[in-house]
């Protein structure tokens, strides 16, 4: 039997007479870290890798407010490019 938490992963760290040394082994939420990835992704403009975190997160989570807004503004702006694209080609004004 292991003494992680259920739903969580040991950060590693380094250890040494600092206080993250002495405190013991370090947990985190997966979730918090797909999350993080998910949103510095958004921001360097790879919609398409951070859509697969904001996902992850949501099978983990799947009431996790703040990644299915993300996931809905990402689909919704390939949605709206989508249909500039289509209006182009039908020679639609927008």
């Amino acid at each position: 039997m292991s003494d992680i938490p259920e739903g969580y992963e040991l950060v590693q760290r380094t250890q040494g007479p600092t206080f993250a040394g002495l405190a013991g082994p370090f947990y985190a939420k997966r979730q918090g870290r797909e999350l993080s990835l998910g949103l510095r992704l958004v921001g360097a403009g790879d919609r398409a890798q951070a859509t697969q975190h904001f996902e992850t997160v949501l099978e983990l989570d799947p009431l996790h407010e703040l990644a299915s807004r993300e996931l809905a503004a990402i689909r919704r702006a390939f949605t709206e490019s989508r249909k500039g694209v289509l209006n182009k080609l039908l020679g639609r004004k927008t």
